[in-house]
């Protein structure tokens, strides 16, 4: 184990991994605390993986993970771009509740699901809304997703691939 913490080390002092804190500011909840690593760099992530065209990551079984990880990326350049130095953070319970993207600003917290698929559903607001309940100041939620349209929804903002930045 001390063998793979020095490569974890390495990679994150070599800017190729990067370790994203979860957030859990005093809830009354059990909450995961170990940190998760995203690769900085998507085509090598994938490159590993053995995905080596568009069609093969079609129907990859980490097409999803690959995604989440392309919208950390993603906001991590955006925020250093604009300027804000603060972290970005996930949340997720004991029981499996999760949110991929927690960023604190002014004025409030955005929870933000990350999603690879092409058409919205439902469902995906779930986890939005349970989180939602455990937080002590105003949220706003946003759903990034593998589709074009981006449109406000009365309970999240749909955020196609394309409009990334507006997600957060």
């Amino acid at each position: 184990m001390p063998h793979l913490l020095s490569y974890i080390q390495t990679a994150v002092a070599s800017f190729i991994v990067k370790r994203i804190a979860p957030y859990h500011r005093n809830f009354g909840k059990r909450l995961v605390k170990a940190p998760k690593l995203y690769f900085l760099d998507t085509g090598l992530c994938a490159w590993l993986l053995g995905i080596s065209s568009e069609r093969d990551l079609q129907t990859h079984y980490a097409r999803g993970a690959l995604f989440e990880t392309w919208a950390v990326t993603e906001a991590l350049k955006w925020r250093a771009v604009r300027g804000h130095a603060q972290p970005l953070y996930f949340w997720r319970d004991n029981i499996g509740n999760e949110i991929d993207l927690l960023l604190e600003q002014d004025g409030g917290i955005t929870l933000v699901e990350v999603k690879s698929g092409q058409t919205f559903l439902p469902g995906w607001l779930q986890s939005l809304k349970t989180v939602q309940r455990h937080m002590a100041q105003p949220t706003r939620n946003a759903v990034l997703y593998g589709g074009d349209l981006s449109a406000r929804r009365t309970d999240a903002e749909l955020v196609g691939w394309r409009d990334v930045v507006l997600a957060g």
